[in-house]
């Protein structure tokens, strides 16, 4: 009689095996985590001061304050005014909120954002002879950059000091600098002392962690187009 096959056997790893594997997995991928979160905080930092550019402020021919904020520009240069940075503070004026027409037509009393930085200028010691406004509206910095240096042009501008927020201030430089090139006129840029943003730990409050990302995206996208 001939002798039945035994059909092969699936070689299986005994439990023991399986266990090792299984340990060896679970501790690799606690590594990386750990590693990672290890990591970020000091990635998370570096990219918090890289928006952050805060220069050696020398006497300017004007003090440019961008809009937005929440005060905080206001209160910087009103304090560069007093200490005689320069003579002059120029305010850009942002876009109009789109609910304020109709505001206005149903008798809504509003304050536009242009004319409150103005009240608190004025309300902090600044004369409004002191106070030049620029009533074209921007919708961006580009278009900040450009009214701006606009006036500058016609005007003996050698240097100007920038006010923005803290995050705000390398794009924001840098798009000046790209704005007057060729025309000598020096940018220097001051973050607000009272801004809410601080790069050692800006990720761990959720307003500043947006705003924080928003302007990661838009300074790598600039630095891509503009310099």
């Amino acid at each position: 009689m001939s002798k039945q096959k035994r059909s092969p056997r699936h070689s299986q790893p005994k439990p023991r095996k399986w266990l090792r594997r299984f340990l060896w997995l679970s501790g690799g991928m606690l590594f990386v985590v750990v590693a990672l979160y290890a990591a970020s905080t000091p990635i998370l930092q570096w990219i918090g001061r890289e928006l952050v550019r805060s220069d050696a402020i020398e006497p300017s021919d004007a003090i440019v304050e961008l809009s937005g904020g929440e005060g905080d520009r206001d209160l910087e240069a009103a304090d560069l005014y007093k200490s005689k940075t320069a003579p002059v503070i120029v305010l850009t004026t942002e876009r109009d909120d789109a609910g304020l027409p109709e505001l206005t037509r149903r008798g809504v009393r509003v304050e536009r954002g242009i004319d409150q930085r103005r009240r608190y200028l004025k309300e902090m010691g600044v004369p409004d002879s002191a106070i030049i406004v620029l009533n074209d509206q921007a919708k961006s910095t580009v278009d900040e950059a450009a009214i701006v240096s606009a006036w500058i042009k016609s005007h003996p501008i050698r240097r100007v000091t920038i006010v923005t927020s803290a995050y705000h201030t390398r794009r924001a430089g840098h798009i000046f600098e790209w704005m007057l090139r060729g025309t000598g006129v020096v940018v220097q840029t001051r973050p607000a002392t009272f801004d809410r943003f601080t790069p050692d730990s800006w990720w761990t409050d959720r307003n500043t962690l947006l705003w924080g990302l928003t302007e990661w995206q838009k300074t790598i996208y600039y630095r891509i187009r503009y310099w």
